[in-house]
């Protein structure tokens, strides 16, 4: 099998060489290569808290913003399955993408589209929702990426794991 740096190396890597150089910009707002790894890892450490195990698959459904990011590279880093929701689905297909691929977590935000607790009842695996606000009906996105250590230990994620599941846009029914 071939071998080759997982995400969690080419962060650590990129920390190293790049340390304290801007990563990301949002609005006036700059993230550098070392706040990336460490807020990705000690999101990453509170997912494998919470019991995520390799395989597991987590939604992010985020308008573009830094906790996609942390989201896309934690997740990565302990070999769950990123899902990747368009922002714009509406609330069935949000429902028939999670329960399709069997979601156990979701990133998101208070400003969905829809009600969070219905979208709850609505998926039977789901086990969390996390969203980036402080909201007491769900995990908190910034406890999580704050409260756990930044070093993140390697997980032996190995190049023939799935990391991804895309759902494209459904022009004749829902997304597949």
């Amino acid at each position: 099998m071939e071998t080759r740096p997982d995400v969690r190396q080419l962060i650590i890597e990129a920390a190293n060489k790049y340390g304290e150089k801007t990563a990301f910009i949002q609005n006036d707002t700059e993230y550098n290569f070392l706040q990336l790894k460490e807020s990705s890892f000690r999101l990453a450490n509170s997912l494998l808290d919470l019991g995520y195990k390799k395989g597991d698959k987590i939604a992010i459904y985020l308008p573009n913003c830094i906790e996609y990011v942390y989201s896309y590279y934690a997740i990565y880093s302990i070999g769950c399955i990123v899902v990747p929701i368009d922002f714009f689905l509406s609330q069935n297909e949000v429902i028939a993408i999670s329960n399709h691929c069997e979601l156990k977590g979701l990133i998101t935000t208070n400003n969905a589209k829809f009600n969070l607790l219905e979208l709850r009842q609505a998926i039977p695996t789901l086990k969390d929702i996390i969203t980036i606000e402080d909201n007491s009906k769900f995990l908190s996105f910034w406890k999580l990426a704050t409260n756990s250590k930044p070093d993140l230990e390697d997980q032996n994620i190995t190049t023939d794991m799935m990391s991804s599941i895309f759902y494209t846009s459904g022009t004749t029914g829902m997304p597949k």
